[in-house]
């Protein structure tokens, strides 16, 4: 594998532009041990041959620390936010070609400093899903503001329709009131006629 020689892509997608980034001067096979790709892979992707699937996005994206957004043309900021080339140093060495020439010393500093980053990585994704949660509850408070004004309003409709309702029921009942006094004092009347005459 040592003596093959590297075919030298020109990738078209912007894609395939930053995986040959990634891989750097090593070699595919190296990377795709590195990430857990399938051989021949990464001679795929830069040919523009076959696309990856999420799954391999995935692999790649946590294997080097860059940012998925940027890998896949979405954003300019190539590092997820606390990760580094220390970071990838400190998690595989071997793979960045320094294992050799760093003391133990040198590689438990860097295996410390990886591990410090990453426990900031994961701090800001707590902080971005708690940024989003607060987000996703402050619009569920304003929907709820909303819907709480439309009961208010539909509130305030029936209470007229329920004063309506009882001011027509109380002048339909005086209404009743007076035309039976009226046909009681048109009978009086009219009883009162029958024994005079």
């Amino acid at each position: 594998m040592a003596g093959r020689r590297r075919r030298k892509y020109s990738p078209k997608t912007l894609f395939g532009r930053r995986l040959r980034t990634l891989v750097g001067d090593g070699s595919y096979s190296q990377f795709e041990r590195r990430v857990g790709l399938a051989n021949g892979a990464v001679g795929h992707y830069l040919s523009d041959r076959s696309n990856p699937s999420i799954e391999v996005v995935q692999k790649i994206v946590q294997a080097t620390g860059v940012d998925a957004n940027w890998l896949l043309g979405l954003s300019d900021r190539a590092h997820r936010q606390g990760a580094s080339v220390a970071q990838g140093v400190a998690e595989s060495p071997a793979e960045y070609g320094g294992a050799r020439r760093l003391s133990a010393a040198q590689r438990l500093c860097l295996e410390t400093l990886g591990q410090a980053m990453r426990g900031l990585s994961d701090q800001h994704e707590r902080v971005l899903n708690d940024e989003d949660y607060a987000r996703d509850l402050a619009h569920e408070l304003i929907q709820g503001e909303g819907v709480l004004r439309d009961i208010e309003a539909t509130s305030t409709s029936l209470e007229e329709t329920r004063e309506r309702f009882f001011a027509d029921t109380d002048r339909e009942a005086q209404r009743r009131r007076a035309e039976e006094s009226d046909g009681a004092q048109t009978k009086r009347r009219g009883t009162g006629k029958g024994k005079g005459g």
